[in-house]
């Protein structure tokens, strides 16, 4: 069976790809990940589980995902909590307790990422809003 991680947005106005899913679209390689997270689950995930995972790839928050898809915190880390972060368990064989670790044990595999990848820096973060986890992984790949 074959799985396409191309998927119309459920919560976009014009029902395309969102901004945030067409860039993890080109950073990351989706088909294979959704293809070893359905083995994880052993079926297929839900619109809103890719949905969520895209979000969670592009680097948002389960804050900011709720916020973007007009739903509330505790549905978001709830849902997350009982989905996404449990299938990435199974499939990396680690633990995962916070949102953070998502992308980075998803990195850490090795066999996801596109080759091309684009880092931005905004010119007003916050100390406190930067990932130290995803921080020191990409300072030490980039031999820094």
């Amino acid at each position: 069976m074959t799985l396409s991680s191309k998927i119309l947005c459920n919560y976009s106005t014009n029902k395309d790809n969102c901004k945030e899913c067409t860039k993890v679209e080109s950073q990351w390689d989706m088909k294979l990940l959704l293809e070893d997270l359905r083995n994880a689950k052993t079926q297929k995930l839900t619109k809103s589980e890719m949905c969520w995972l895209r979000l969670l790839m592009y680097g948002l928050s389960p804050e900011e995902i709720a916020k973007k898809l007009i739903l509330t915190n505790a549905h978001i880390k709830s849902a997350l909590s009982g989905s996404i972060y449990r299938y990435v368990e199974t499939m990396t064989g680690r633990d995962v307790s916070k949102y953070s670790q998502v992308r980075l044990f998803i990195q850490e595999e090795e066999k996801y990422e596109k080759k091309k990848f684009e880092i931005v820096i905004g010119k007003n973060i916050k100390p406190s809003e930067i990932n130290q986890e995803l921080l020191k992984f990409l300072l030490k790949n980039l031999g820094i």
